[in-house]
């Protein structure tokens, strides 16, 4: 069975990922704020949490389902690999993407409440962040293309259809995006979405 001598924040984001939790799910099940979690995987292995914290991260490990601790034994081999040593080869984003997921999830409850108030800044807030996707690896780019995609049912759902701002100029971009990913499947919800545009 695995054991980690000390707990770093690069371990806890690894135990998460290993047992497939969000960050959110993971600060649940350890008992701790989200912002704890979000801090530990910022931060990596320059943190560590306190002794009460690693007793707990001990016990989530031990409680762990074999084949999460199998995943997890097999990431810490790769973040203790030579190219992991050196972190400017890493694209430290994960933390990111994770809360970014959780909010696009937070923006389809509103929009399905037709609360645009509450969703439509939470979009803008990542197209921003990430303006484009030249810094984006393929889940980040997975990620603005769905961001634009609700824009789009925002602005649609609010009426805006034509000129520069609109539901169609948003469905576009996210189609190249789909595009360039290959996911059919998202390439033909968009096509029908801009169908329903006016041209």
């Amino acid at each position: 069975m695995p054991t980690v001598r000390t707990w770093t924040g690069q371990e806890a984001r690894a135990l998460r990922q290993a047992m497939r939790l969000s960050v959110r799910a993971f600060a649940e099940h350890l008992g701790v704020a989200v912002r704890t979690v979000s801090k530990w995987e910022q931060l990596g292995p320059a943190t560590r949490p306190h002794p009460d914290t690693q007793a707990i991260l001990d016990t989530a490990l031990d409680r762990a389902p074999e084949p999460a601790k199998v995943r997890f034994q097999a990431m810490l081999a790769e973040t203790r690999s030579p190219a992991a040593s050196r972190p400017w080869l890493v694209t430290p984003r994960t933390w990111d993407y994770e809360t970014w997921a959780d909010d696009l999830d937070r923006v389809v409850v509103g929009l399905s409440r037709q609360d645009f108030h509450a969703a439509t800044p939470l979009l803008d807030h990542w197209l921003v962040r990430f303006p484009s996707t030249s810094e984006l690896d393929d889940r980040g780019a997975y990620l603005r293309a769905r961001t634009l995609v609700l824009l789009g049912d925002a602005r649609r759902d609010q009426g805006m259809l034509a000129g520069p701002g609109s539901a169609a100029r948003s469905y576009h971009q996210a189609l190249g995006l789909y595009g360039d990913l290959d996911i059919p499947r998202r390439i033909a919800q968009i096509e029908l979405s801009l169908a329903w545009s006016p041209k």
